[in-house]
Formats: C-alpha cells, structure tokens, sequence
C-alpha cells in the first residue's frame, strides 16, 4: 500500500460530477486488473472491485473538463457521477463506481476548441506587441470551417502548412492559471452543448 493515495468513501447522494474521455470506438480499457474490454452505454453504471488507486486501478474522471481532455484516449466525451471508494490525485480521481449520463462525440467541438484556443494565443502575442503572421490568422479561420464542415482535410492541411505551427505554439505557450480558467470555461461549455435535452443544464 506503501505510495497509494489514500482512498475515502464517497456515497451516492454526494456523487462526483465529472467528465471522462473514451476511445473513438467508445469502449472502456481494462480497469487495472484482468477485466474485458468493456462497451460504454449512457444510462450504465459500472464497478470495479479491488484497491482503488488513481492510475493504476479505478474507473476514472476528473471535475474539470479541461484536466479529463490531458487524459482522453479519443474523441468520446461521457458526463458521469463517481462513488464509493474515491482515490484522488491532482487533477483527477478513480473510484469504484462510475454512472454515465449521457455521452457523445465530441470531435467536431474539439477541432472548435482547438481553434478557439489558437486564436486567443495570437490575440495575446498581438496585444503584447508582437506581430502575427496573416497565415496564422487564415489557419485559424480554416480550422474553424473544418469544424463547420465548410472546408475540406486538403484546405485545412494547406492552411496549417501555411502557418506551419505558430498558432498551435503560442496557444501551448499561455499556461498561467487564468488561461487555464478561459479553456475550461470554453471546452465545458462547448461539451455541454452536445448533452441530450435531459441534461441541457449542465446537471
């Protein structure tokens, strides 16, 4: 047990409201143990036995939709409540049970985000004093239309060449705690868009 995080009990009616990211093909990874794959349905909860320990066995997730997309696999976005026995460990959890509301696809809000992201870097670089390049703003501008379903995989891989990484290294470049903040609002909103009529507020 030497190095495990400690682990509480959390009951149902103090269920953590999270997110979690599966693979595009929606399914659940061994939980730490010798488990099957398994499929994820909405509606579903699911269990695991043994010593829950964040990272090495649990059902995973954290609160915040911005540390769950560190960890995601793939573009399947799940809204879950977590109880039971809860491992913490910085920005996200395991437990022995895990509920899923509702979930979705989210790569078209990724590719939205990605570009929201990208812009405000360069919004940023242009406001302290440095100059953006024209194709930046024209990659940005594309990616968005990809995500719209306006452009083609040809025009938004020109439009990235064009740029070449700029955007995509002054967006990683704004780490401070107030950036973060902006991202989550933005990727929690965009992923609360996709929840079924249920779920519209977020709950």
């Amino acid at each position: 047990m030497q190095g495990l995080a400690a682990v509480e009990t959390v009951a149902y009616e103090n269920a953590i409201l999270g997110w979690h990211w599966l693979n595009a093909a929606g399914t659940l990874a061994k939980y730490g143990g010798d488990e099957p794959t398994v499929k994820v349905e909405a509606g579903k909860t699911y269990a695991v036995d043994g010593v829950i320990s964040a990272c090495n066995r649990g059902l995973h997730g954290s609160v915040r939709a911005i540390d769950a997309l560190v960890h995601a696999p793939g573009p399947i976005i799940c809204r879950v409540k977590s109880w039971g026995a809860v491992s913490r460990e910085r920005n996200k959890y395991a437990t022995s049970h895990r509920e899923v509301l509702w979930m979705a696809d989210a790569t078209k809000v990724l590719r939205e985000f990605a570009a929201s992201c990208a812009e405000r870097a360069l919004d940023r670089q242009e406001a302290a004093g440095r100059k953006v390049h024209p194709d930046s703003r024209n990659a940005v501008a594309v990616a968005r239309k990809f995500a719209r379903g306006e452009a083609t995989e040809e025009e938004l891989a020109a439009a990235w060449d064009a740029a070449r990484a700029a955007a995509w290294a002054a967006a990683r470049a704004a780490a401070r705690d107030e950036e973060v903040e902006w991202q989550n609002a933005q990727l929690t909103a965009l992923l609360e868009s996709l929840a079924p009529a249920e779920f519209a507020s977020g709950s």
